[in-house]
């Protein structure tokens, strides 16, 4: 008989190749050899989780607890799965218990700060104390040394970029059209990929074709420093924040110049090294300076680039049809508060006969769907009311809108890219920001989109707004006609305008540290 260590190799080979279905079945045969094999079960917890099978997930992540209620990992990867099962504050509170356990492990206080953006009523004042906290612990102030670059603020400045996601992701979905359109004779952008080579795909490979690419997954922070010095970079741009792959720790350390985040997290760092914070100023207005410790640089337009030429096309405005309308989320429904999904169910009460769509891979579990439903029936809305989808071709994903006549945000984290597709395939969305940047994310694309008219001042509006888009299905129906030719002639979409604006926020900010060096 197969040992229980030998399956649990075989588990976990067919994990780095992303086979997630047979390493769930490896884990499994590991316990049926072993059921005291606790590593196995760890494991097969992050399987199902890749699996989206996120109730069987969090069934066998709470038994390892079980076994070792001190195990700080195993409580971060509770965490992590209750997070993707949208339940937020259950999220915190096991990335809380992981930080108690050992408050020395750094993956539990990133995942906690990434799930508090999540959590209802959560406050700029509270996020920046909370990323202070976790500065002191892991990003204590550095004292660099002095750098070598060449303080000519009229050269080409070498722009470093550090990041796991330049690829099928969002992030490299938003940015790739920047990497394509800068001007090399102003900007030399250098790539610094911190994410697994097997996850390689078109959009890298178009990125790494314009860039000068190197993959560095495997390095440790010291050898990335010392690799970042070597390539003379002169600002260097945190793309990450406190998600997966970040190399927060190495921007602690001071090894460039000037240090820039953005687009990856929307909130401040915390890092001291940190120095810029780039967004707009829909998405960081001025009252937010206060609670950032990086000096906010605003773009004049626009955060992020999208476009999506392989798109399918716009359909017809489906109430025409139907006879009703349809609302649609297509976000994260970790996204999902309870006061979101209260707004959406005022919004289905106030529109008779209206129904909601909701789509996202997470969805795909059953126990996920069956609580969603169950809160909506808690308003009022009947079940058959709400069409629930999961994981889907990104195609095919996108033809979900071709069902979907107007689009609800949520709150308090709002959408960015799942906002830009929309608009792309005719939908327009309804969103309602607050005071953190997660709230003010489609309120950045809206304005960059010239669409300020969808942006409401509260809840109330939010409601009201989407109601009256439903109850104009003339105008709904032009509206969807020409919302993608909007968004293409808009700053939104326009990468060579963007490069321009990108350029010159790096250059300038170059230029100072130039002037204050002399």
């Amino acid at each position: 008989m197969t040992s229980a260590g030998a399956y649990i190799d075989e588990g976990i080979a067919a994990q780095r190749v992303r086979d997630h279905a047979r390493a769930a079945a490896a884990f499994e045969r590991a316990l049926a050899a072993d059921p005291t094999a606790r590593d196995a079960r760890y494991e097969l917890a992050n399987a199902y989780r890749d699996l989206q099978r996120l109730d069987d997930a969090e069934r066998e992540i709470r038994a390892v607890i079980a076994a070792k209620p001190a195990d700080p990992k195993a409580h971060t990867a509770l965490g992590v799965i209750l997070l993707e099962s949208g339940r937020p504050a259950d999220a915190v509170m096991a990335h809380e218990a992981a930080m108690k356990a050992d408050p020395a492990f750094a993956p539990a206080a990133t995942n906690w700060l990434h799930a508090l953006q999540y959590v209802p009523n959560v406050t700029a004042a509270s996020l920046a104390r909370a990323h202070a906290h976790w500065a002191e612990l892991f990003a204590p102030p550095e004292t660099a040394a002095p750098f070598a670059n060449s303080r000519d603020p009229d050269r080409p400045v070498v722009v470093g970029f550090v990041s796991p996601e330049l690829c099928q992701h969002p992030v490299g979905l938003l940015s790739e059209r920047l990497f394509a359109n800068l001007d090399r004779k102003f900007i030399r952008p250098v790539v610094f990929s911190t994410r697994p080579t097997e996850y390689e795909d078109d959009v890298s490979r178009r990125i790494a074709a314009v860039t000068q690419w190197t993959g560095v997954f495997g390095l440790s922070d010291d050898a990335l420093a010392a690799f970042i010095k070597a390539s003379k970079v002169d600002v260097l741009v945190d793309m990450s924040g406190h998600t997966g792959y970040n190399r927060l720790k190495l921007f602690a350390a001071r090894v460039a110049p000037v240090q820039v985040t953005w687009l990856g997290y929307p909130s401040t760092t915390g890092v001291p090294a940190m120095d810029v914070l780039l967004a707009t100023a829909a998405l960081a207005p001025p009252s937010l300076q206060d609670f950032v410790g990086e000096r906010i640089v605003r773009l004049p337009e626009t955060h992020v680039c999208f476009a999506a030429e392989d798109a399918p096309p716009v359909e017809p405005l489906p109430a025409i049809a139907n006879g009703y309308v349809t609302f649609g989320c297509l976000n994260n429904p970790a996204k999902i508060s309870d006061g979101a999904l209260a707004a959406f169910a005022n919004v289905l009460t106030r529109v008779p006969g209206s129904r909601l769509k909701l789509r996202y891979q997470s969805l795909s579990a059953p126990g996920r769907q069956l609580r969603l439903r169950r809160a909506f029936e808690a308003h009022g809305i009947a079940p058959d009311r709400i069409d629930i989808s999961g994981e889907a071709p990104r195609a095919a994903f996108l033809s979900t809108y071709g069902d979907i006549d107007i689009a609800l945000d949520t709150f308090p984290y709002s959408g960015c890219m799942t906002t830009c597709e929309a608009l792309w395939m005719g939908c327009p969305v309804v969103t309602t920001p607050g005071e953190t940047m997660a709230s003010r994310q489609s309120a950045s694309v809206l304005s960059a989109a010239g669409l300020t008219e969808l942006i409401a001042p509260d809840r109330q509006g939010y409601e009201d707004l989407a109601v009256r888009l439903a109850h104009d299905i003339t105008g709904l129906s032009a509206l969807r006609a020409g919302l993608r030719a909007r968004v293409a002639l808009s700053p939104l979409s326009d990468g060579p305008r963007f490069a321009r604006a990108f350029t010159v926020a790096m250059r300038k900010i170059w230029s100072e540290w130039c002037a204050r060096a002399r």
